[in-house]
């Protein structure tokens, strides 16, 4: 008897223990995972103190309906906002091009005033198998156009990009269209009458399969008030950039001054301004490498080594402007980047130098970022909007006040896609800044009406669920009314649409 007692007393210490040992192993279980939820709460204090101390935010979130005829254009929808706003009527006139051929493999456009009748014309470049098509196209008052020239190139010459401008100093727009064929770079001249017509010739730059242009600009870079062309070209597995100067008559000279600068990575947006107040162009480039790098120029058309803006720091910047933004009078430079998902102001000195990158907080998810600055809340200071696709499409109103970013305002579009470009615009003449948006994947445009405060109220005036292809859009005026109207050209339609804004107000 004894020993079955000592054995009973046995077991049940050994069943308590494990029973101990269970409890304390659901007791660690439990600890970490309220451990877990106190970290998670707060890393969601933490970036919520972070984002409330540099945001104060304004938020329309708008419900998108189309109701469309082929004569007007109206949208309607429905909006968080208590304030009233118009349901803005548009007339849309198509015209097709003259491609003809379905089978465009790419297509470029530019626009100007081709016969002084102060009405946007168009030249566009279509690309087909066995040739390219060049066309020249007038605005008539009445919002559709008629060609006034075609010609052909070709098939070796493949247009890279259109520019417009007066090339040879009389006061009559021309047009100038940069090719980067296989073996054979050159340019084509187009020079205008004044009343349409052209005559065109075409120069010789390289005769070399290893050059590749990747894109150009047009500017008197050397002072002399004559165009010249400024071409980004690859070369042995090397960015380059050279400037051809312009004789002032419409041709250009043959020979390049070594004005070459090697760069790293392929560029994917330039711009030119004068950075450094010398009154002399300076250039600023985005890299394959996700760095930004200047270049400035001197009198004789030259340019410094390069001088990259983010060499200590690891980013991935998709998009830049450059504009004052902090109202010293000199020039800043605004990025986004997509790796921080931050946005970085590099405040400008005047002498071409920049402070350290400011950063300030985009969204936490942001795809194809892209930045307009302009003034939208009338106090002659320029704000930032940056947009952004996160399940639909953001828009964020950024303003510069004692030492950092606040966010003034904030509209949500319940639209999928990518958005393609954006123009500021006062469309209904209410002396607001408004913004066009051009959006792909599907084929859409908005128009933000702006209140004057940094907020918007939105309207779809275009959607085609067919096209995935990025549009072209202008903004000008192609009546008497004195209000803006809207070109838009559909790479897969093949059709001008002219968006008359009717100027008619019905409160929604």
């Amino acid at each position: 008897m004894p020993s079955n007692d000592a054995s009973r007393t046995t077991v049940e210490r050994l069943s308590e223990q494990r029973m101990l040992s269970l409890i304390h192993h659901y007791w660690k279980i439990i600890l970490i995972v309220i451990a877990g939820l106190i970290f998670l709460l707060l890393v969601i204090v933490v970036f919520s103190i972070y984002f409330a101390r540099n945001v104060s935010i304004t938020t329309t979130t708008i419900d998108i309906n189309l109701n469309t005829t082929t004569i007007k254009a109206t949208s309607f929808m429905s909006s968080t906002t208590s304030k009233q706003h118009c349901n803005a009527e548009f007339e849309r006139i198509s015209t097709k091009i003259s491609c003809l051929e379905r089978k465009v493999s790419a297509f470029h456009i530019a626009s100007g005033d081709f016969n002084n009748d102060n009405r946007t014309d168009l030249v566009y470049a279509c690309k087909f198998p066995k040739y390219e098509k060049i066309v020249i196209s007038l605005n008539h008052r009445n919002g559709t156009f008629q060609n006034s020239m075609r010609f052909s190139l070709p098939n070796s010459d493949w247009i890279q990009s259109i520019h417009v401008a007066d090339l040879n100093n009389d006061e009559q727009s021309d047009a100038l269209l940069i090719h980067g064929a296989e073996l054979q770079k050159s340019l084509t001249i187009l020079l205008g009458n004044g009343s349409g017509m052209f005559h065109y010739s075409t120069i010789t730059l390289f005769q070399s399969r290893a050059i590749s242009i990747k894109m150009g600009d047009v500017a008197d870079f050397n002072n002399d008030d004559r165009i010249d062309v400024l071409l980004v070209f690859q070369y042995n597995e090397k960015v380059r950039i050279a400037v051809l100067f312009g004789n002032g008559d419409g041709t250009f000279q043959t020979q390049m001054i070594a004005l070459f600068v090697e760069i790293s990575g392929l560029p994917r947006k330039i711009r030119v301004d004068d950075l450094n107040n010398d009154k002399i162009l300076d250039i600023v480039i985005n890299f394959g490498n996700d760095d930004i790098c200047t270049l400035f120029g001197y009198p004789n058309g030259t340019f410094s080594s390069e001088v990259f803006l983010f060499k200590q720091n690891t980013v991935r910047i998709f998009d830049f402007s450059v504009s004052d933004v902090n109202n010293d009078k000199e020039l800043d430079i605004i990025a986004s980047d997509e790796k921080s998902k931050h946005m970085y102001a590099l405040f400008g000195n005047g002498n071409g130098a920049f402070q350290k990158q400011k950063p300030f907080f985009g969204s936490i998810v942001a795809l194809n970022p892209l930045i307009l600055i302009n003034d939208f809340d009338h106090d002659n200071q320029p704000d930032i909007a940056f947009f952004y696709v996160w399940k639909y499409t953001h828009c964020l109103v950024y303003h510069y006040q004692n030492n950092t970013f606040k966010l003034k305002g904030k509209t949500v579009l319940e639209s999928r896609g990518f958005v393609h470009s954006v123009v500021a615009h006062d469309i209904d003449v209410d002396s607001h800044l408004d913004i066009i948006l051009v959006m792909s994947e599907p084929s859409n445009i908005y128009i933000l009406f702006g209140y004057g405060n940094a907020t918007f109220y939105s309207q779809m005036i275009y959607s085609a669920t067919v096209e995935h292809y990025p549009n072209w859009l202008v903004v000008t005026h192609s009546n008497q009314d004195h209000y803006p109207d809207l070109i838009h050209v559909g790479y897969e339609t093949q059709l001008i649409d002219v968006f008359m804004y009717e100027h008619d107000c019905s409160i929604v």
